[in-house]
């Protein structure tokens, strides 16, 4: 079964705890799909640029780093829900982003440009070096970040391009409020349009968060679809005109951890 073989690769992920260990696997990875992908490496970021799309691609962006400081050990699956928790401290915001996407990278014949970005938890230090070292190089129509909780949650933050909400929600997303992550951060500097997705976790920072796998599944394949149905045009980044900015300054602390 699929969810088997999700459970499998959920533990490995949450185990490569350090986030330079996982830099190291998705090197390793994505090395193997050359020449589709070319890699751009940062102090705090990978970014994997697909060069057989036709035309402009959407970019997916899913965070290595997690809330929590020591790795897990313990894991139980709950067969009944189909969740996976840890009383350590699950991490899958955002392992579960990460799971997504090479799940997506394996099912497709065209492929999406992907970063990978360090420390999003800390202030977004990866994303706001990407998005300097990035600003000339990245041509994508549209982001999609992977590091949303729930089921069918959309948090466009402060992008109020309506066109683009419009083809997002389309795919049976509800719009959500968020507080702050790294597309707050990328939207505005490379002036392209960007959404935050439901990758099925739960009570992220707290040791009672748990991954629910039919809802990890269910996005991949909405995720998929979207893929499937890149439209021509750039959807431009469309800021709201007001003075407090719902991508808080905030240190993470002070904000809830809904991302």
């Amino acid at each position: 079964m699929l969810q088997e073989r999700k459970i499998s690769l959920s533990y490995n992920f949450f185990q490569i705890f350090t986030s330079s260990n996982l830099k190291n696997y998705l090197k390793t990875y994505f090395a193997s799909l050359y020449p589709r992908y070319s890699l751009i490496e940062g102090q705090h970021f990978l970014y994997f640029k697909d060069h057989q799309h036709q035309g402009n691609p959407a970019m997916l962006v899913a965070h290595m780093d997690t809330y929590f400081q020591t790795p897990p050990w313990e894991f139980f699956f709950h067969g009944r829900d189909q969740t996976l928790t840890s009383p350590q401290g699950l991490g899958a915001d955002d392992r579960a982003g990460i799971i997504a996407i090479l799940e997506i990278i394996k099912n497709r014949l065209s492929f999406p440009d992907i970063l990978f970005t360090d420390l999003e938890e800390v202030g977004s230090i990866g994303a706001q070096e990407a998005a300097e070292k990035l600003k000339s190089i990245v041509k994508v129509n549209f982001i999609i970040q992977l590091d949303r909780q729930g089921e069918n949650e959309a948090v466009f933050y402060d992008c109020e391009n309506q066109v683009f909400k419009k083809h997002i929600l389309a795919f049976g997303y509800k719009e959500a409020p968020g507080t702050r992550t790294d597309i707050c951060v990328l939207c505005p500097k490379w002036d392209v349009a960007g959404v935050n997705l439901s990758i099925g976790y739960y009570h992220p920072h707290s040791t009672g968060e748990y991954l629910n796998l039919i809802h990890l599944e269910k996005n991949i394949s909405r995720i998929q679809l979207i893929l499937d149905k890149i439209p021509a045009k750039v959807y431009s980044y469309q800021p709201y005109d007001y003075i407090i900015s719902s991508c808080s300054d905030l240190p993470s602390w002070m904000t809830t951890p809904y991302e």
